[in-house]
């Protein structure tokens, strides 16, 4: 029963205490991905009784600036701070797709997957509402209205005169209830 005891003894000494080592180190990044998790999932549990109780309160921002010869953020962000329900809208919610060069049709796949990138950014802030201001080549309109059509309830802002216009929804409202 020698060899009994030395294996015994051997489990006690060694193989327990690494045991209980290498459980404490993988229980960390457990008890950590758990945490996050459940913050996760209670924030998006509070962005959904928000929409729930109050449909359209959850206004964001979409600047699509894609002319290399002009920046229209300055313009929007003045235009943003004479209109109260657009300057309510909290910097988190202000998304801005800028090209500094000119577009072609080889750059079209680049944008529509910044443009998916944007939106679904909008979409994990729990947005249900687009004030969109665009400036750029006819094709990019098309494809930004395909892209949002399905999405959010979208306002146009078009330049006019000095200032921005407020051109209506993309969409008749009452499609969305």
């Amino acid at each position: 029963m020698e060899w009994w005891e030395a294996f015994a003894d051997f489990t006690a000494r060694w193989i327990d205490p690494v045991g209980i080592w290498l459980g404490v180190v993988s229980a960390v990044p457990i008890f950590g991905s758990w945490y996050l998790l459940i913050r996760e999932s209670r924030r998006r549990a509070k962005i959904f009784r928000q929409i729930r109780e109050a449909p359209g309160n959850r206004p964001a921002i979409l600047v699509l600036d894609l002319l290399p010869q002009q920046d229209i953020t300055a313009s929007v962000e003045n235009f943003r701070a004479r209109h109260g329900t657009l300057k309510a809208i909290p910097a988190e919610r202000i998304v801005t797709l800028r090209r500094h060069r000119s577009l072609s049709a080889q750059a079209m796949d680049a944008l529509h997957r910044e443009l998916r990138d944007a939106i679904g950014r909008l979409s994990r802030l729990g947005v249900d509402r687009v004030h969109l201001f665009l400036s750029g080549p006819l094709p990019v309109a098309a494809v930004a209205g395909a892209h949002l059509a399905n999405s959010f309830q979208v306002t146009l802002y078009h330049w006019q005169g000095g200032t921005y216009e407020n051109w209506g929804p993309l969409k008749d409202l009452s499609m969305f209830g």
